[in-house]
């Protein structure tokens, strides 16, 4: 549905499933059956007016006649816009994404137009708004705003405090809270990992009427400490290793005034011209986004909030988002031994371990990078101008691949295997080559059918490079109906992070290398445990080494690789999408052989496993714990995967989650680290008990082992055995 009108229109309603916005003359209301936002637009500018959770009757917000600005930004034409209209479709984001209804606020400020965009989904307590701007044909001229010249309201400061009431001057949400008593949360998060491995940072607090805080972070979860309701609020950008025009914050309170603070937009950037996302060709310019929603409980239930908010903007389709991948390249041969003959052999011991996915990483190309084996001779190999040193850099090595890829998709064919590649955008421009990239990709999906493609060598560093690429990626979904799966390398560089709002596929999270003693299981343990709490494990696509390699780097180290083994590196990545970082054919027999089963007997519960909501249990991993992950498939179904570290404890007490009180289980063995035990003798089912907090003991025999678990409630159960084993 598209509906239109303007400023004079003194009511109008429009819905959509459970969906619904209303502009009145001095009203905008945005909602569905679990939640509602309204702004007031009285004196010709938008104040936060309400944010309701619809299922507990309860009001978020206060507002008043001398609320601040929903919104501020550092230009403007003035504070008061002209004309506003509206108008709402429906979007999936070219199949990618949970059907929603999209929803234009359009504000016209003299010679500025301010778009905010709304997206609601039917029957999710989740409000995502986004501000566009564009100059428009009124005028080039654009005024500042003067900085901080309007107070928030509620401090109570003496006259020598009072500028810390001030507003700040680039904020794309604010939120006046009416709770007195709350605890807050910030969640600060990294990428770049190939020089971090603390990815998530906690700072807590509690509400307090006077204090002017800054927080850094992706997400902030506000507790009511009497009532056990729950705000969450996302800020949809970079990490803060990567936010352009960073302001320096994420999160201001002022008082009780709540800031989502950090647009990336300036000035300059309104001359960005042709736009290519949602608003294509209209000349706006996206600033980061916000995402507002209620729930109410625990831990838990924050949460599966997060899951069901990451998984509304692209729900996980097992065919195309569940994989368990190869790529050559953790073996440090880089591209010297990538050509047909190796990736035929490569294939046929994928099909042994029964590896679904093989990418070819960089090499498969005509072109020579920087990254290459070659680069020494090649003038130091090309990294970002690759059109204009070849324009044939991105068609098939001839020399390295004289059939083409032929014999390779024959032989992946026939076993059922589909191939990716590796891939990195032109930058020429800030990425101003992108059609051509765009078609490059569809040439080779249409061609050969790859439907996977590795992002790399990314290096965003202006509003035009970051829409560029995002128009790429969304070119190429368009063309092909979202069968395109794009792993986006998350480990240089400055990049989109884990919460941009990108429905275009998952993230290569790690480069990790036994070459550089820089990989141990228990850290890549640690990065998916500390990550599953906030987003979507399945996301991510997380590495199992070769530990048989370079046991010699680790000298009398009892948490190195090999001490370890191949099955605890493999299980460490079994709740996200594995990948296999290394060269399958280089295995020793004893390594596939253990592989190959644990692959082939996890694949057959995969679908439900990552189909379910998980979460991390136990200890945080740091190599000396009891750690591991519960994957809840519904009210009575789950996982639970526990790992022993290296300790001499034998049995560990662990809390579940969203499990009743003393609840009977039937506890059935899919999987552990004992691979000689057959096919036949995995199957075994247990009964045992939660206590009265949720726990339950495991045991496991030996350090360096795990077990995975299918749980059932069965409530007419014998009486359980003590534990597990």
């Amino acid at each position: 549905m598209n509906n239109i009108l303007s400023r004079e229109d003194v009511f109008h309603i429009a819905t959509w499933k459970d969906c619904y916005y209303r502009l009145e003359t001095d009203r905008f209301v945005v909602g569905n059956g679990q939640i509602e936002r309204s702004w007031l637009l009285k004196g010709s500018k938008l104040t936060p007016e309400g944010l309701t959770d619809k299922l507990r009757g309860r009001q978020w917000l206060t507002s008043g006649a001398n609320a601040a600005e929903a919104y501020r930004h550092p230009f403007s034409a003035g504070s008061r816009f002209d004309d506003i209209e509206a108008k709402a479709v429906v979007d999936n984001r070219h199949g990618l994404a949970a059907e929603h209804w999209r929803i234009s606020l359009l504000m016209r400020y003299g010679t500025l137009d301010i778009k905010l965009v709304v997206r609601l989904y039917p029957q999710l307590p989740v409000i995502r708004t986004a501000l566009l701007f564009r100059k428009n044909a009124a005028g080039k001229v654009i005024q500042s705003i003067p900085a901080s010249v309007t107070a928030a309201g509620g401090l109570l400061l003496d006259t020598n405090n009072s500028e810390r009431s001030m507003l700040p001057d680039d904020y794309v949400d604010m939120l006046p809270l009416r709770l007195q008593h709350g605890r807050w949360q910030a969640a600060k998060f990294r990428d770049v990992t190939d020089t971090n491995n603390n990815l998530a940072s906690i700072e807590t607090g509690l509400l307090y009427p006077n204090e002017k805080l800054s927080l850094r972070g992706n997400v902030l979860v506000i507790n009511d400490l009497l009532s056990g309701d729950g705000l969450t609020i996302v800020k949809e950008s970079p990490t803060t290793c990567g936010q352009l025009n960073d302001c320096g914050t994420d999160f201001q309170f002022i008082g009780r005034s709540l800031f989502v603070r950090g647009s990336s937009v300036t000035e300059a950037d309104l001359d960005l011209g042709e736009h290519s996302e949602d608003d294509v060709h209209e000349g706006f310019v996206r600033a980061y986004g916000s995402a507002v929603g209620v729930w109410s409980g625990g831990d838990y239930e924050s949460m599966h909030w997060l899951h069901q908010y990451a998984l509304a903007q692209k729900p996980i389709v097992p065919e195309r988002d569940l994989f368990v991948m190869s790529n050559t390249w953790g073996d440090r041969s880089k591209d010297a031994r990538i050509c047909e003959s190796f990736i035929l052999e490569e294939l046929d011991a994928a099909a042994r371990l029964g590896v679904t996915h093989l990418q070819i990483d960089d090499g498969w190309e005509h072109g020579i990078t920087m990254n290459s084996v070659q680069a020494s001779v090649a003038g130091g190999g090309q990294w970002g101008s690759y059109y204009e040193a070849d324009a044939a850099f991105w068609s098939v090595h001839q020399g390295r691949f004289p059939h083409s890829l032929h014999s390779v998709m024959q032989r992946a064919g026939e076993y059922g295997i589909r191939v990716g590649l590796w891939f990195s955008p032109d930058a020429t421009n800030y990425y101003g080559q992108w059609r051509q990239d765009a078609d490059t990709l569809l040439g080779l999906h249409t061609i050969w059918g790859i439907d996977y493609f590795k992002l790399d060598g990314i290096h965003l560093r202006s509003k035009r490079g970051e829409r560029n690429l995002i128009a790429m990626m969304d070119a190429v979904t368009e063309a092909t109906g979202g069968k395109v799966y794009f792993n986006l390398d998350a480990t240089a560089e400055v990049r989109f992070g884990y919460f941009s709002d990108m429905p275009y596929g998952g993230i290569f999270l790690e480069n990790r290398y036994t070459d550089w003693r820089n990989y141990y299981p228990h850290w890549t343990l640690r990065n998916l445990w500390q990550l599953a709490r906030w987003m979507p494990a399945q996301r991510l696509q997380m590495e199992a080494l070769n530990v048989e390699r370079n046991s010699q780097q680790y000298p009398n180290d009892p948490l190195a690789p090999a001490a370890c083994g191949i099955a605890y590196s493999l299980a460490a990545a079994l709740m996200s999408n594995p990948l296999l970082w290394m060269e399958l054919s280089s295995l020793s027999d004893s390594a596939a052989a253990i592989m190959g089963k644990l692959i082939k007997r996890y694949l057959t519960y995969r679908d439900e496993l990552l189909g379910g909501h998980i979460v991390p249990i136990g200890d945080e991993p740091c190599g000396t714990g009891w750690t591991g992950f519960q994957s809840v498939v519904n009210s009575s179904t789950g996982y639970v995967l526990v790992f022993r570290e290296f300790t001499q404890q034998q049995t560990s007490t662990i809390k579940l989650w969203n499990l009743p009180k003393a609840a009977r289980l039937e506890l059935q063995h899919i999987l552990s680290s004992d691979a000689k035990q057959d096919a036949e003798t995995h199957d075994f089912t247990m009964e045992t008990e939660t206590d009265v907090t949720g726990n339950l003991t495991f045991s496991l025999p030996a350090p360096f082992t795990f077990a995975l678990y299918r749980y059932r409630i069965a409530p007419h159960l014998p009486e359980p055995a003590s534990h597990t084993r």
